[in-house]
């Protein structure tokens, strides 16, 4: 990040795929990315390439910046309902 701030924009669940959704989900409760490849059923470097996409569409460079990112979204009202897990729904 470089001593940075990135610019703050609300996530929105429509920029992401049902499956980074799901990465989204379990990332969000803290599950480490060898839980999530399990849960999910899919591979580790699978795993690292949905949390690629994830950090690019929304403009951080982290894990732990993205789930602030993440956080402040829902704290302002920000539109983050999706994925196919029903325990994500906000609403």
């Amino acid at each position: 990040m470089n001593g940075e701030l990135h610019e703050y924009k609300n996530i929105d669940a429509n920029d992401y795929t049902s499956r980074e959704l799901d990465v989204i989900y379990y990332v969000s409760n803290g599950l480490k990315d060898k839980e999530i490849a399990r849960n999910l059923n899919i591979s580790l470097p699978t795993v690292r390439k949905n949390l690629g996409n994830i950090y690019e569409k929304s403009n951080v460079e982290s894990k732990i910046e993205f789930i602030v990112k993440y956080y402040l979204s829902l704290i302002n009202g920000g539109n983050f309902i999706g994925g196919s897990n029903e325990k994500f729904q906000t609403q």
